[in-house]
């Protein structure tokens, strides 16, 4: 899922000023999320709810109204009557990367991304789209070779994959069809190197520049299993609170992808913390200047600042965490970690942070920079 939003915002000022440059400088100020994103998010958000993918799209829609959407999904989402849209669009496979990360069954993958698909792009091609996608992305998630890949996508989807990049590169036109992106969007994989030169390749080509490359990104993470810590921070500072929580939630409900995979950018490991939280064990310590809002017993909020506690109204940044969540820090190599034990942070709201019961503790591992551009918090 994060490739996909990496490629997104990566390809977001590429989108109407093509590029067909390779190395070409990552981010810049131009950088930020699109529709690509947003709806990424609302489909993870959906699996983590176990709710309607409909109501999410909406929801999330709605709530980023300018996140630049095709006229055709405009329609339907302003649409009072709720008439489904018949939209051909790539729409459809640029958000389903959670999906296919999700469920270790092609089947229950294909049946779940044809859901997600019928509300707004109910035609044939957006559904065998987005079927493709995601099944570049579960059969990259588990080891399947390029060769294997590519070999399937043309016996079951028959989309013509014989041609090059640089056989198209320069003549290639802006088509955000399902049949004029998902075949460059797969080859710029099959031709890529890693995940960083997956994105390059996609943009390269220029056309709609960042929902190929989010096709591309979703089906090279899953591939390539590690993206650069660096490029998930420049991610991340171009996203809002919400968004970067909504991504954490979904690791944290499918965590296997991340902890199997040994992915870099964070691992997400379910131990026991009963030590650590009383600060009993000599390998890890707990972070009190970073501490920010633990919820006592009473129900109060507290901010833990300087090793004190202070009572507040208004913890900083209005985030602060809930009953028995606490940040450590592992003393031989200085990793910070986020505890979560029963529940999670809450930002803004009154709703408790994941939204479902955690059986054990969660450890949320990952680098200072990292943590702080996912938290960001005044010590």
């Amino acid at each position: 899922m994060l490739g996909a939003i990496i490629g997104d915002v990566i390809g977001s000022r590429f989108e109407l000023n093509n590029t067909h440059e390779i190395d070409f400088e990552l981010f810049s100020e131009d950088c930020s999320f699109t529709d690509d994103t947003v709806l990424t998010v609302a489909i993870s958000k959906a699996l983590v709810y176990e709710t309607e993918f409909a109501i999410k799209i909406k929801e999330y829609a709605l709530k980023y109204p300018n996140a630049g959407y095709g006229k055709m999904f405009k329609n339907w989402l302003y649409d009072k009557n709720e008439i489904k849209g018949n939209s051909y669009g790539n729409g459809s496979a640029m958000r389903i990367s959670s999906i296919a990360l999700a469920f270790d069954n092609l089947d229950i993958v294909l049946k779940k991304i044809e859901e997600s698909c019928l509300m707004t792009h109910n035609h044939i091609d957006a559904i065998r789209g987005a079927k493709a996608i995601g099944s570049c992305i579960f059969h990259a998630r588990n080891n399947k070779s390029k060769k294997y890949i590519k070999t399937y996508i043309e016996e079951h989807f028959h989309y013509n994959l014989d041609f090059t990049l640089d056989s198209i590169r320069g003549i290639y036109k802006f088509d955000s069809s399902c049949n004029g992106s998902v075949p460059q969007s797969i080859v710029s994989f099959l031709e890529s190197k890693d995940f960083i030169h997956a994105i390059r390749l996609a943009i390269s080509i220029g056309g709609d520049s960042d929902t190929i490359a989010a096709m591309t990104g979703s089906i090279a993470e899953a591939y390539y299993k590690a993206i650069p810590e660096e490029i998930i921070c420049q991610c991340f500072e171009r996203l809002t609170f919400d968004l970067k929580d909504d991504i954490l939630g979904y690791y944290i409900k499918y965590p296997n992808f991340l902890s199997e995979k040994e992915i870099e950018y964070f691992s997400l490991n379910v131990l026991s913390a009963e030590k650590l939280i009383e600060g009993k064990n000599d390998n890890y310590k707990v972070v009190e200047k970073s501490l920010i809002g633990i919820i006592d017993d009473k129900g109060e909020k507290v901010i833990y600042n300087d090793g004190t506690k202070l009572p507040s109204t208004e913890p900083y940044n209005n985030r602060y965490y809930e009953k028995n969540a606490v940040l450590i820090r592992r003393c031989n190599d200085s990793k910070t970690f986020i505890v979560i034990v029963g529940g999670g942070y809450i930002e803004r709201t009154s709703l408790c942070w994941p939204p479902f019961e955690l059986e054990r503790p969660i450890f949320i591992e990952c680098s200072d920079k990292l943590f702080h551009s996912l938290f960001p918090i005044k010590v």
